[in-house]
């Protein structure tokens, strides 16, 4: 199983941690947990794999509705992943990725905008049901 230093909270992790001569060390600087917490206070030796999995929930967030100029430009900067448009909806992910998984990804449903940052895996029903559970709550904050 392989394990990494990173400090809980952060949205990466610090390098792979690697046995040398019965020394947990790290891979690129062969530098022990402590020389790694001089540098990274708080560092610890943890699984890779749920380390993954924090970074990846920490980096989701809510849908924030953006104007349509904002829309329009995230459309065109990139080339779309998984555009939809069907229904008075579409939604689309950009195609860089933002940390690990997840991606920026954009929806209008009639007249309002949306983004939030979520797995690029998402589908587009998926996608229009998170925006419609935002649409809902009172306190969306407008971003533009």
């Amino acid at each position: 199983m392989d394990k990494v230093f990173y400090v809980p909270g952060q949205p990466w992790a610090i390098d792979f941690a690697v046995e040398r001569d019965g020394v947990t060390v790290s891979q690129i600087s062969g530098e022990t947990l402590e020389q790694v917490q001089a540098r990274h206070p708080g560092a610890i030796v943890a699984d890779y794999a749920e380390v993954c999995a924090q970074i990846e929930a920490q980096s989701k967030t809510e849908p924030r509705k953006i104007d349509a100029e904002d829309f329009d430009y995230a459309l065109n900067v990139l080339p779309p992943v998984g555009w939809v448009r069907a229904d008075g909806c579409e939604s689309f992910k950009m195609s860089e990725h933002t940390n690990g998984n997840v991606t920026a990804i954009y929806a209008r449903i009639g007249g309002t905008y949306w983004t939030f940052q979520d797995v690029y895996t998402m589908r587009h029903a998926e996608i229009m049901e998170k925006v419609r559970q935002a649409q809902e709550n009172p306190q969306i904050q407008w971003v533009g």
